[in-house]
């Protein structure tokens, strides 16, 4: 089976997490509301699933003032404890701008992407700078310290380098999060002869042992956003956009990699419609999403509108039965709700009276995991062979490794060159680190929708990502990749599940603005009826065995 989110006691993770949203020396326009909740609620995500308190530290207004010098300090400091094998989490909400250098190879448009920091202030014209700010170059000279001590280091940027207002159609004002050259005092382009020259950059000729994946919440020139979150709902909240979707996609806690939790975040982020931002994923996304622990409950927003959780028929729920409601971050229960319809990805809710204000999660009490791919494959099995899925051409290739001891270590291949075709109706018996990839093609007239769903020997069930990183949609002669690595063995030696696993693709047709995904299994995703109740929807669906046996 793939890897599941696991605890392993030899190294501890840690995390640093940087929330800015007052700037004293900016005009107050620019001040953010979310960074602070952003920071605390990932916080609580974390420690929810596993973290030890002492191992995160938090740099907000009201903790650590996270000025510039303070934040850089932060970094050495994590780097001077790290340790080979352990995982850092450097998470960034805040402004985002840019400053002029000399053109180069590694900057061709003569800006640098600033970070800025609680003393963030105008251009300083005498030292060519923006003080209070950490620069692009920075950032990845304290990360590189970090991998040269062979620890791997997951970076999180929530912020942008573009300005702008969004208005939401719900009327809420959307904020975006990056502070425009002409309000630090840069007006138009300042000279290149005045510009800071850029430097390599640290370690590019040698690079450090140490793993590094990004996830940022707008790639270049796109719009990181700060709205009222949860949309709709009486108890919303500022919260940016990104990291509201990446901290659900972790207290789902049902990942194996970062390319599994970036897959879940853009299906969860699509609350804006078509001016949303695009985010970017890019390293070595095949790394574990830390050391969470494997068995930690899972709990989900409740929208007191219509009385929905955005968990449904993947998480093993059914009408009739019920949810335990709990606060964030609090382990006393505030009652129980019954389940009255689950969809994929949705549940409404049978709320008891008396439920105190403020906002509330429900935790789903079923334990087996079997179970939900069950009451899935009972769901998706009428779509077989139906409607959008006749357009959709399959093929398999497969990889098998020299070594299979630990997969996580091996160079983070999503495709490797030298991959066997294989036949997807009829695969050999899989074996530890053994590659899987799947390409699918839409030979149809018309674009179709496409969600590869992955169900491992265990029940688990996944969302694939494509290796593209693009999204469900497949426009007519189109194609994509997913790729499936197998295992047996989890990174701190425990033994996983072994036997039957499945791929079950499921396609719609593209009838819809935005791509429809079942990936990430959130209701915020769901733009139309489940695919259940989509005549033209199909599905194909291919079965292999994981064996502890090499071949």
């Amino acid at each position: 089976m793939a890897m599941l989110l696991v605890a392993a006691p030899a190294h501890a993770d840690r995390a640093l997490l940087i929330g800015v949203g007052d700037y004293p020396a900016l005009a107050a326009e620019y001040r953010l509301a979310a960074p602070a909740q952003d920071v605390a609620m990932l916080a609580a995500a974390l420690a929810e699933a596993g973290f030890a308190p002492e191992a995160i530290t938090r740099m907000t207004a009201d903790t650590r003032v996270p000025t510039r010098d303070a934040v850089l300090a932060a970094l050495a400091d994590l780097a001077r404890g790290a340790t080979a094998g352990e995982r850092v989490l450097v998470y960034f909400s805040g402004h985002g701008a840019q400053a002029p250098v000399a053109v180069s190879a590694r900057e061709p448009d003569g800006l640098e992407e600033l970070y800025l920091m609680h003393d963030a202030a105008g251009w300083d014209g005498g030292r060519r700078r923006v003080p209070g700010a950490i620069t692009d170059r920075e950032w990845m000279a304290a990360i590189d310290a970090i991998r040269a001590r062979g620890a791997d280091v997951w970076l999180v940027v929530d912020a942008c380098h573009a300005a702008g207002v969004y208005r939401g159609a719900d009327g809420g004002g959307v904020r975006t999060k990056a502070v425009p050259t002409a309000a630090l005092g840069i007006e138009g382009r300042v000279a290149l002869a005045d510009a800071d020259p850029v430097a390599a950059m640290p370690g590019a000729a040698s690079p450090p042992p140490g793993r590094f994946a990004a996830f940022a919440a707008a790639r270049a020139g796109a719009l990181a956003i700060e709205r009222l979150l949860p949309p709709g709902s009486a108890d919303a909240r500022p919260l940016s956009q990104f990291t509201h979707a990446l901290t659900r996609a972790i207290r789902a806690g049902r990942l194996r990699s970062l390319r599994d939790l970036a897959t879940a975040i853009t299906a969860t982020d699509a609350v804006l419609g078509g001016a949303a931002p695009e985010p970017s994923f890019d390293g070595a996304l095949d790394m574990d999403v830390l050391r969470l622990a494997p068995d930690r409950p899972r709990r989900y927003p409740l929208t007191r509108a219509g009385a929905t959780i955005p968990a449904g028929i993947e998480e093993g729920l059914a009408a009739g039965d019920r949810v335990r409601l709990v606060a964030p971050g609090s382990a006393a229960t505030l009652g129980e709700a019954a389940v009255i319809e689950a969809a994929l990805g949705a549940s409404r809710l049978a709320l008891p009276d008396g439920l105190p204000m403020g906002a509330i999660e429900a935790e789903i009490m079923l334990s087996p995991l079997a179970d939900a791919e069950d009451r899935l494959l009972a769901m998706l099995a009428p779509l077989a062979g139906r409607g959008a899925s006749h357009a959709i051409e399959v093929r398999a290739r497969l990889w098998r490794p020299g070594a299979r001891r630990d997969c996580a270590r091996l160079p983070a291949r999503g495709d490797p060159e030298n991959a066997e075709p294989v036949t997807i109706e009829a695969l050999p018996v899989l074996a530890q680190c053994d590659v899987l990839i799947v390409e699918i093609a839409n030979r149809g007239a018309d674009s179709i929708d496409v969600s590869p769903l992955y169900a491992d020997a265990d029940g688990t069930l996944t969302g694939l990502g494509f290796l593209d990183g693009g999204t469900t949609r497949l426009a007519p002669g189109a194609m994509r990749r997913v790729a499936i690595r197998a295992r047996h063995e989890a990174v701190d030696g425990r033994r996983l599940a072994t036997g039957v696993e499945r791929l079950m693709l499921v396609a719609l047709p593209a009838r819809t603005a935005a791509p429809r995904d079942l990936r990430g299994a959130v209701g915020a995703a769901w733009r139309s009826a489940p695919p259940a109740l989509d005549a033209d929807a199909g599905m194909l669906a291919y079965r292999w065995r994981v064996s502890a046996t090499p071949p």
